[in-house]
């Protein structure tokens, strides 16, 4: 009895130095792993396509490929010049949200002055000309100018990975086929949705003649990419910029009214609808896992999460010692623990 029970400790350490160490490798090759990993992922998009339209359209396998392709870089190329415009439209626009904000403060003064506080306007002016604006914007041009060198990183790697795909299925991994299926699964249903979303809210955006819509309609598509937080994110990202330009009369509420409303139908309703159970994780194993790969993978690791969290759960339940944290992580205590 006191064997087994050191054996099992012994077990249990092992695995926390093993946990330990991997958390370590993975911060140090952030630079590569990630790019290689939305490859990945990208692959298990793109593979179906190639497939559908070899069989369906009767394309030979290079003209499938090339053509699925040049719609990647298509897709790719499109999201990079709506951020670079938008990025440009509002360094463009900088002087007149700062007058909006000049304008708010003197609304927010006056109401504060009527209910007896006392607001000095020119030390909130003073703070407000002091705003970095112009840095933040330059910071931002650099992020566009990484996503784009990450972008082309991907694109090769996603190329190596079609040109060199297996197609003899008796060499194939049962294994490696399943997990393929589930992030293609997981990816086109949350594209699908997330795109009924950003085209949703930017019609909301657009309709009421917000500055910014195309922008905030990209970033709503990209944000829904992470569970749970990203959609809160994504409604709240437009409100400064509605706020200046309406301040906080009737349209603020319906514009915020309406965007929440979209982003609850979609995510709470329609999107669990299409997935159902197909991930198999409870909803505390996802914001678990979601805390720690953003802080090992920043932003990129908050969309790479689930998924990720998707496939070492398959690949604990095909393992007997690690059957038991594969239950975990669909919520459901293991047998040896209920006896």
């Amino acid at each position: 009895m006191q064997r087994k029970t050191m054996a099992l400790i012994n077990h249990f350490c092992l695995i926390i130095l093993a946990t330990i160490a991997t958390t370590g490798a993975l911060v140090y090759t952030k630079a590569v792993l990630v790019p290689f990993v939305f490859s990945i992922f990208f692959y298990a998009v793109l593979t179906p396509i190639i497939s559908w339209m070899q069989y369906r359209l009767k394309l030979n396998r290079a003209l499938a490929v090339s053509v699925t392709l040049l719609l990647f870089l298509a897709f790719s190329a499109g999201m990079i010049l709506i951020l670079t415009s938008s990025i440009e439209e509002f360094l463009q626009g900088a002087d007149l949200y700062r007058k909006k904000i000049f304008d708010l403060v003197g609304w927010i003064s006056d109401k504060a002055n009527d209910y007896g506080y006392e607001l000095n306007r020119a030390i909130v002016k003073k703070y407000i000309l002091g705003l970095p604006i112009f840095s933040y914007a330059t910071n931002l041009t650099g992020l566009v100018f990484s996503f784009v060198g990450n972008a082309l990183l991907v694109i090769v790697f996603v190329l190596f990975l079609v040109v060199g795909e297996n197609k003899n299925p008796d060499q194939s991994s049962a294994m490696m086929e399943k997990i393929l299926h589930q992030i293609s699964s997981y990816v086109s249903t949350k594209t699908a949705t997330s795109f009924a979303t950003a085209i949703l809210v930017g019609a909301v955006l657009y309709g009421f003649g917000v500055d910014l819509a195309l922008m905030f309609a990209t970033l709503t598509f990209a944000f829904n990419f992470i569970p749970n937080i990203g959609s809160i994110v994504a409604t709240l990202i437009p409100l400064p910029v509605i706020v200046l330009q309406f301040g906080m009369g009737w349209r603020f509420f319906l514009i915020m009214g309406l965007c929440s409303l979209i982003q609850s139908l979609i995510g709470n309703y329609i999107e669990p609808k299409i997935m159902g159970e197909s991930l198999d994780l409870h909803p505390v194993t996802i914001l678990v896992f979601l805390m720690f790969w953003g802080l090992i993978w920043g932003l990129s690791g908050l969309f790479l999460a689930v998924p990720i969290t998707a496939i070492v759960k398959m690949v604990f339940a095909k393992i007997e010692t690690t059957q038991p944290l594969a239950e975990l992580l669909a919520g459901r205590f293991p047998n040896t623990m209920q006896r």
